[in-house]
């Protein structure tokens, strides 16, 4: 057989149990695997614009920082009556930039703050003021303002009016059903370091319980796109009295975020497609030092594999695990499935996947590789697959280890390819990418 001549094609019919389901939202579609910038943030905590709890966080090593506090009733005599935005102002300094330039590791503030008039929810990317409506406080109105809120879909909806992206803050005030009536929300909290410090130290003991329970019955019930995030609420890394007595609590959530570059428009367009980590972080070193990392993720018709040095197990709708392992196999899931979610375990780390949306069926067209006329030192072929659908081309030397060498969007049914011979067999293969 000529070298390079052997095609195999992701074409193959299987004969399996269970039922076949496509991908149809992988919110790590965009993300470049081969060099992403990784970006810890932080989406809850209460630095205020408190300068050395801000500089904790920068000597912490995270990213991102949301500059916030509580904010929204002019009731109490504690919360923000403003949207403290941009942050510079009130850190004393000439611009945000100016402030980031003395940081060894910060390099984004977020507009952020915990609306706390109803249901307690964050506003990450707003900056509008907004505040719950109580007409005592406001005599020159005889009604709500556009920026007044009166319940907590209310104040939901209005942050996502003014262009943020409403997250449920500790839903553990109630069982899940008590939450599955919000629409609109963009994220949840699904870990958050008050639960636990609280649950040691007297308080109740059912919170961080019923944290993953809630995202799963939003996921189940309202949409898949819902994503989780970890946070610390109080205790960050600027609290070192909880450093002392509890470091597994101290700093222990937070998120990972894959960048294409450090500016606020790429964070909030990524954070907005899904393509970062939840990260409950429960070792007791000081600081706790690098994450570990995911080397990539990979969707196509057949499986979603996740490339990671630990433990990977799968869970789908309602929390019920479906599978463990690096490799899900779509071909074999439960019939029913809306959407599948990975959590990743290393020693003392957690990392939570955001879901991926399912649908039954096989997905577009299956591709298939033909061979083509080729001239002298060169091997050409076909992909043969449907119009407007992303296609996988990947090479191979063993049938066990293969590198993507091109991703194409087909405008037509067929695409001619022709690569190079180098004299030792290759084999070529193509699958779908969601």
């Amino acid at each position: 057989m000529k070298p390079g001549c052997l095609l195999a094609a992701a074409s193959l019919s299987l004969s399996v149990s269970g039922v076949q389901m496509t991908v149809t939202n992988n919110p790590y579609q965009a993300v470049n695997w081969s060099q992403p910038l990784w970006c810890v943030a932080q989406h809850h905590d209460h630095p205020g614009m408190n300068e050395s709890r801000t500089r904790a966080y920068d000597a912490a090593g995270y990213q991102a920082l949301s500059a916030m506090y509580y904010s929204g009733v002019a009731s109490l005599d504690y919360s923000w009556t403003e949207r403290k935005w941009p942050v510079y102002p009130y850190l004393g300094y000439p611009s945000d930039a100016a402030f980031l330039a003395t940081c060894a590791n910060l390099k984004l503030f977020i507009p952020n703050a915990e609306e706390v008039g109803y249901d307690h929810v964050t506003s990450p990317f707003l900056t509008t003021y907004i505040a719950k409506w109580e007409p005592a406080y406001y005599p020159q109105y005889t009604a709500p303002q556009p920026w007044h809120y009166t319940n907590t879909q209310d104040c939901i909806d209005t942050i996502a009016s003014y262009g943020g992206l409403p997250s449920l803050a500790h839903p553990w005030y109630g069982p899940a059903a008590y939450y599955v009536p919000l629409r609109h929300l963009r994220a949840v909290e699904i870990y958050n370091a008050y639960g636990p410090y609280q649950e040691r130290h007297g308080g109740p003991t059912n919170l961080t319980a019923r944290l993953l329970p809630c995202w799963d019955a939003l996921l189940s019930t309202n949409s898949t796109r819902i994503w989780g995030i970890a946070v610390n609420d109080w205790y960050g890394p600027w609290n070192g009295d909880v450093q002392q007595s509890d470091p597994d609590i101290w700093d222990s959530g937070k998120i990972q975020v894959l960048l294409p570059e450090y500016s606020l428009t790429a964070y909030q367009a990524a954070y907005d497609r899904g393509a970062f980590f939840a990260v409950r972080d429960n070792r007791t070193t000081v600081p706790k030092g690098p994450l570990p990392l995911v080397q990539d993720i990979l969707v196509n018709q057949q499986s979603i594999t996740v490339h990671f040095a630990g433990t990977v197990r799968w869970v789908g709708n309602n929390g019920v695990e479906v599978a463990q392992g690096g490799t899900l196999d779509l071909q074999t899931l439960p019939a029913g499935l809306t959407y599948v979610r990975a959590e990743l375990s290393a020693p003392g780390v957690v990392l939570y996947v955001q879901p991926f949306s399912l649908a039954p069926g096989s997905g577009p067209t299956m591709p298939q590789l033909a061979v083509l006329a080729a001239g002298p030192g060169q091997f050409a072929f076909q992909l043969q697959g449907q119009p407007g659908v992303r296609y996988y081309l990947q090479q191979s030397t063993n049938f066990s280890s293969w590198v993507t060498f091109s991703t194409n969007t087909l405008s037509g049914s067929t695409l001619n390819v022709t690569n190079a011979s180098t004299g030792s067999a290759k084999f070529y293969r193509a699958l779908w990418l969601p």
